[in-house]
């Protein structure tokens, strides 16, 4: 005689277990719908985010406008950066590089971090200081008054 209890007719079973809704499908159940809640919520929170803040967007006009050299801004350069290394510069899917701003606002911080990216280069690096205080990283300042210099300004 088989010690297994008897099972109801029709009873569905996997290696001679019934089954059923448990208390353990009932907490896993729970756990994916709180999961699955607050990932909707996180994802809704974000679609209000614009690609830019303002803060963002004038750190950057602050970039543009800082000077290099004497009569040369940074947009200005930049320009020069583009018409010297754009076409060495690899781009997606081995299209023209492009280049991209990227800010990162650290309110924390009183700053606002401004990065400059033309395809696999390094990009060049500026913090803007709440006071409006423009400061590039040593390398940047460093390429850009390199490329002033070849390209004839001042």
């Amino acid at each position: 005689m088989d010690a297994a209890p008897a099972l109801a007719r029709g009873t569905r079973t996997v290696f001679g277990k019934p089954l059923g809704w448990t208390r353990g499908w009932t907490v896993v159940a729970v756990v994916w719908a709180l999961a699955a809640g607050l990932l909707i919520g996180a994802r809704i929170d974000v679609g209000h985010v614009t690609a830019l803040s303002a803060r963002e967007a004038a750190a950057i006009e602050a970039v543009d406008a800082k000077e290099v050299t004497p009569g040369l801004t940074s947009a200005e350069a930049l320009q020069l950066v583009l018409r010297r290394y754009a076409a060495t510069a690899a781009g997606d899917a081995g299209q023209v590089a492009r280049p991209q701003w990227y800010a990162l606002d650290r309110p924390w911080e009183d700053r606002v971090y401004v990065y400059w990216e033309l395809g696999d280069y390094e990009p060049l690096a500026w913090t803007v200081d709440d006071d409006g205080t423009v400061t590039p990283d040593a390398g940047t300042m460093l390429l850009l008054r390199g490329v002033a210099r070849a390209g004839g300004a001042p």
